[in-house]
């Protein structure tokens, strides 16, 4: 319940409304959702990352180049090697649908694909992505590890808000007899992979309550199996899968409070993370265009009673 006094209504009217704006600038809209950099993804310009992350390509960091015959992962529609390409991917357990990252080529001439949060003893290298907005009830992300052992807690998650302190959850890497919320994009399933894949966190997912938030997993890439690999690789000899995942928290309990940023930190010192996608999920669109009208017939009655 929320109790507006004296000039808090007319601060609750355009804090909705500074919303609605938001909602229109910070990405595309989705009925309720919000792809994080629009149409284009978290590019370069939409993140602020640190020593230790980088953009690179899904094929030769996060696919390992592995391949079945001569055909590689297509992990969307109209997906380019060494192209910069648009695209989406959905999470159709949850009906949420993601922004590809549609950012050139980097190293190699690799198109970039995602965001290798890589390892930092000291301080944990980070990747921070800003939001600013009030009401917003879920947050999913696209992260998967590499080379991850099973059983770490490498990934924080961080959601920063104003006037509330910081909500920390951190995800705990699956493997063969554990489930966690967070694995390598691929499983070597026919023999083991060649360290540092030896143990790697490529088992089941699983939801969990983590520090008060329920957070939920799901896939949104699937089904590609690989039979060939190149020569001076971890995952040699073996056949497998390659997967992307993405994760669900479910902050309602804090939509009365605007969310800042979502800092991705990996607190591992031998594992990368690869963050590829954010969306967020506020209020349907005309349920904000009604509460924005609501509150303007509140205050104009409070207005005539003090006429």
């Amino acid at each position: 319940m929320v109790t507006v006094q004296n000039g808090g209504l007319f601060r609750m009217q355009r804090s909705v409304a500074s919303l609605i704006l938001s909602v229109m600038s910070i990405g595309t809209v989705w009925a309720g959702q919000i792809q994080v950099g629009g149409v284009n993804g978290l590019t370069a310009g939409t993140v602020s990352a640190s020593a230790g992350s980088a953009e690179k390509g899904y094929d030769p960091r996060l696919f390992l180049a592995l391949t079945n015959g001569s055909t590689s992962p297509v992990p969307y529609t109209g997906y380019q090697q060494m192209a910069g390409a648009a695209g989406t991917f959905t999470d159709s357990a949850h009906g949420v649908t993601f922004s590809a990252i549609n950012d050139g080529v980097g190293g190699g001439n690799w198109s970039n694909n995602f965001w290798d949060i890589g390892v930092d003893s000291m301080t944990g290298s980070s990747l921070t992505v800003a939001v600013d907005l009030v009401g917003v009830q879920y947050v999913y992300t696209m992260l998967n590890e590499i080379f991850g052992a099973a059983g770490n807690g490498d990934a924080q998650v961080t959601f920063d808000y104003l006037g509330h302190a910081p909500v920390v959850v951190l995800l705990t890497a699956s493997g063969p007899t554990a489930a966690g919320q967070i694995r390598n994009s691929v499983n070597c399933a026919s023999n083991a992979c060649a360290a540092p894949l030896t143990n790697a966190a490529s088992g089941a997912l699983t939801g969990a309550t983590i520090g008060g938030v329920p957070v939920t997993t799901s896939s949104v890439y699937t089904g590609f199996t690989y039979n060939t690999t190149p020569g001076n690789n971890y995952a040699k000899g073996t056949t497998g899968s390659i997967y992307l995942d993405d994760q669900g928290f479910n902050l309602s309990a804090f939509s009365g409070f605007e969310l800042l940023d979502v800092k991705i930190t990996n607190l591992s010192s031998t594992d990368d993370l690869a963050l590829s996608a954010i969306t967020v999920v506020t209020p349907e669109p005309s349920t904000m265009f009604l509460l924005v009208a609501g509150l303007g017939a509140i205050g104009a009655t409070r207005r005539r009673r003090r006429a």
